[in-house]
């Protein structure tokens, strides 16, 4: 007869439910901090957004969300893979920018090609609200009658032979610029967009903008990139010219870096070359977007 201090050890088959019920208990609890600390968020970001009332209208800061996930990537560890948490934290700013302001995102939408709309809806959320344009000029309106209303476009193409950069040159308040890239974080070679806003630029650390240079004289692409580089920028990428009888050529350059308008880089490229180069203007730029490797 078994004496009653004698009880038998637990075998892993008998301990298998404790441990998985006390794992779950942990994991109820640590869903229940994210929660409370995702209120709490909600909250410093409403203070916020009361603080810096009409300054900003859309609430739109892409380099300030490209440095919250610069930084969360490089104090990323373990198994759970980052894609995972670049998406977590895409609908977490999306939310929270509505709490400061309302806004809604015009969506170049050519028919049967969905891309620009996933895009969006990758960078923005579910929540604000999404209008589709068969045309990148209905686009370029809404931003410009809106100044809470984004806009997503194609990236700019060789050989386009009315592109829509060229209408964003204006220096007031209603003209939109290029403000971000999509996607934010993602594979190197997939499709890509440009977000456009009437929102301020801000620099993020690492940066690219868009210049539109015109020449007032026929001239080569290799000539007109010894030009822009003497003037000190390192050039990315360049388009076609745009040529129209008659007028001057348009070029779109991108440049490594962060550019405003009174960069005396601009000046000394117009002023080195006054018979080849008019003034050159920004037209905006993006932070440079996390590459899934």
């Amino acid at each position: 007869m078994t004496d009653a201090g004698d009880i038998p050890p637990q075998t892993p088959t008998d301990a298998a439910p404790q441990r998985l019920a006390a794992l779950r208990e942990e994991i109820d609890r640590l869903d229940n901090q994210i929660h409370d600390l995702l209120m709490r968020r909600a909250e410093i970001v409403a203070e916020v957004g009361s603080a810096k009332r009409g300054a900003n209208p859309t609430f739109l800061r892409p380099a300030r969300e490209a440095e919250i996930l610069r930084r969360l990537v490089a104090r990323h560890q373990g198994s759970l893979p980052f894609g995972t948490v670049a998406r977590i934290w895409r609908e977490i700013v999306g939310g929270m920018t509505m709490i400061q302001g309302k806004f809604g995102i015009a969506v170049y939408l050519p028919e049967g090609d969905g891309t620009y709309w996933d895009l969006a809806r990758d960078q923005f959320g579910v929540l604000p609200s999404v209008t589709v344009h068969l045309s990148a000029g209905s686009v370029l309106r809404a931003v410009s009658d809106d100044p809470a209303m984004l806009g997503v476009l194609p990236w700019p193409q060789e050989g386009d032979s009315d592109p829509w950069w060229q209408y964003v040159q204006q220096a007031d308040d209603h003209t939109p610029r290029i403000v971000a890239r999509l996607p934010a974080y993602g594979a190197a070679n997939g499709p890509s967009a440009l977000v456009i806003a009437r929102a301020p630029l801000e620099a993020s650390g690492e940066d690219r903008s868009f210049l539109v240079v015109e020449t007032l004289k026929e001239i080569s692409r290799t000539r007109l990139l010894s030009r822009v580089g003497a003037a000190g920028f390192t050039v990315d990428w360049i388009t076609d010219q745009l040529d129209k009888p008659g007028l001057p050529g348009l070029h779109l350059i991108e440049v490594e870096g962060f550019v405003i308008e009174t960069d005396p880089r601009l000046l000394a490229l117009h002023r080195d070359n006054p018979e080849e180069i008019g003034q050159p203007r920004v037209i905006g730029g993006y932070p440079m977007p996390l590459r899934r490797k």
